[in-house]
């Protein structure tokens, strides 16, 4: 137990982490901003609004129809207009008109997937960091020369390296939908959210702190299993 404090500690202690931790909250926070800036919540106004732009592009559409009967009706054979007069779905639908409004519902399992990819690199460059400073340092080698039992060593300094980057995924990703919930409480929508979303949402979230905690132990194993086994103990 003392020796996964000691790499808890060193863990977050380590400049680099805290380098690392502060960069993904300064990404969170520009992300977060981006978002909030460009999101507005759609009232009764943008609706109208929106209702009377379909109105005046369907006059205009009614009239380019109206003359291309009349040009046809009188025997125009220029090939400016269309046979029958067939232009298709104009597709004047209200959403079209309306601004950008943030969905909570919609679009958070997308960002924690976005999370996901973030925290796996977090993870890698972490647990090579985490280790390789230790064998550049002389440490690890000194560590296994003098320690009798070698194999709960290593399993105690990738089980805290594993723990402590999903531990910090964990934390990273409730900031993440909080903030998000947070812009779609107060600039975009956030309603019927049911059981069954956040029960859908669990899946990507526990596949981002997988993701990253894979992605150290990737790193961590190599960077520990390279020591030879013969010598003192």
């Amino acid at each position: 137990m003392n020796l996964v404090r000691a790499e808890w500690s060193r863990l977050f202690a380590r400049r680099f982490t805290k380098i690392m931790m502060g960069g993904i909250l300064l990404v969170m926070l520009i992300i977060g901003l981006g978002f909030a800036a460009n999101t507005n919540k759609i009232t009764e106004a943008d609706h109208a609004a929106a209702r009377a732009q379909i109105a005046e592009q369907q006059r205009y559409f009614d009239q380019m129809v109206t003359e291309c009967k009349r040009a046809q009706q009188a025997g125009d054979t220029s090939g400016k207009y269309p046979p029958n007069c067939e232009y298709g779905d104009p597709g004047f639908r209200e959403e079209y008109y309306l601004r950008y409004q943030f969905n909570f519902k919609q679009e958070v399992p997308v960002l924690v997937l976005v999370a996901a990819g973030v925290l796996a690199l977090f993870g890698f460059v972490v647990g090579a960091s985490f280790v390789g400073a230790e064998w550049n340092s002389g440490g690890m080698m000194n560590l296994l020369l003098w320690r009798p039992r070698r194999v709960p060593v290593l399993a105690a300094k990738l089980g805290t390296m594993l723990l402590g980057v999903l531990a910090a995924a964990a934390v990273y990703l409730v900031l993440w939908v909080s903030m998000f919930w947070a812009i779609g409480q107060t600039r975009g929508v956030t309603d019927r959210l049911t059981s069954g979303f956040w029960q859908s949402l669990a899946p990507s979230s526990r596949s981002a702190r997988t993701s990253s905690s894979a992605s150290s132990g990737r790193t961590t194993p190599s960077g520990t299993g390279c020591p030879p086994t013969s010598g003192p103990g």
